[in-house]
């Protein structure tokens, strides 16, 4: 059959490349980033599994340019982490990270890094950005409240 083309015929043939492609098997993030959106917004930060709540009550106190600024914002304890025998291993602490935000979230006055863990102490003050609310953090057995 004139001008049918078969898979023999010259013009059918391609060149092939020299060397062969391999499929690539290495991760490419699009299943972590579809475990870690939400109704369509990608998180950033999820809680380790090993998180656990503060031993301690612990409470944020707000004040705004220097003044005492509405109730104090209570972190709620979810569980105390023991060890195999059930004995407690040690005081579960409060911690802070900024997930990389424009204008930064300080501790005592020094800009964080980002995504990287502070462990708070007891009287510590945080402020996020150019906010003029500051939040200073005590526990249940904290002095002078």
């Amino acid at each position: 059959m004139p001008g049918h083309l078969t898979p023999h015929s010259a013009l059918w043939q391609e060149e092939l490349p020299d060397k062969e492609v391999k499929p690539d098997f290495g991760l490419s993030g699009a299943l972590a980033a579809e475990t870690n959106t939400v109704n369509g917004v990608v998180l950033l930060y999820q809680e380790p599994p090993e998180a656990s709540m503060p031993t301690q009550q612990w409470r944020l106190y707000t004040f705004k340019s220097g003044e005492p600024h509405g109730k104090p914002l209570f972190l709620h304890r979810r569980t105390e982490k023991e060890g195999a025998d059930g004995m407690m291993v040690a005081a579960v602490r409060p911690y802070l990270m900024d997930l990389g935000s424009t204008n930064g979230t300080f501790l005592n006055g020094e800009r964080l890094d980002d995504k990287r863990f502070y462990e708070l102490l007891e009287q510590d003050m945080i402020r996020t950005g150019n906010s003029s609310r500051e939040y200073v953090l005590l526990h249940d057995k904290s002095g002078g409240r």
